[in-house]
């Protein structure tokens, strides 16, 4: 899976040692992700989820992930997206000091949720068939992954600025947002960093040395 070379948008990870670079558009990037979690796991974009220590729920739907990439000078590291196609985000918060905490239901159409992650290379213990059929080198040689790397829940880098929240009011963005870190780092455990191929987004191949 390869970018065209004048992509504008593309990941580039130097292999050491290869001599050769991955390129992949972010086109083909979020084929792959669409692919992936519509048809080979649909279960992926569904959740329910909540917080033990306070009433926060967050129960839906989301489209299929996109990665946005940032620039070609840092093209090591992408936003990923999620975005709520549908469902309900509950919490209890005190709109005002003396009140008691009121529920609150905003509807999650529209959101959109992004923060970093970065790219990285997985040495295989073995060869996969459909890279064998694929390459069809002499010798013997060896396949890596390309995958998405999220980071460990509690130190996820969340992109405030480019994220939406319509329909919340303005006073309670702070508190929606703590609230959903703490939400999206529990799926991100539970789906995303979860069993399954949906965060490989391409293979390297080496030659072993005769």
């Amino acid at each position: 899976m390869a970018g065209s070379a004048t992509s504008k948008s593309r990941v580039g990870v130097t292999l050491q040692g290869y001599d050769q670079v991955i390129a992949l558009s972010q086109a083909n990037i979020n084929e792959s992700l669409e692919y992936h979690f519509k048809i080979i796991n649909p279960e992926l974009c569904r959740f329910e989820l909540s917080v033990d220590a306070i009433t926060v729920d967050m129960i839906g739907t989301i489209e299929p992930p996109t990665v946005q990439l940032i620039d070609q000078e840092n093209a090591d590291q992408a936003l990923y997206c999620l975005r709520l196609a549908s469902g309900t985000f509950t919490f209890w918060p005190r709109l005002e000091k003396k009140q008691a905490p009121q529920k609150v239901e905003i509807p999650l159409k529209g959101w959109k949720i992004a923060f970093y992650v970065d790219f990285d290379l997985k040495k295989m213990a073995q060869v996969s068939q459909k890279i064998k059929d694929q390459v069809q080198l002499p010798g013997s040689y060896s396949e890596e992954q390309l995958i998405i790397v999220f980071g460990n829940p509690g130190l996820i880098n969340y992109s405030w600025e480019n994220s939406l929240f319509p329909g919340v009011p303005s006073n309670l963005v702070p508190l929606v947002e703590a609230n959903v870190r703490q939400l999206i780092d529990a799926y991100i455990i539970e789906k995303l960093k979860g069993p399954g191929d949906h965060n490989v987004i391409g293979y390297a191949v080496k030659v072993d040395s005769p």
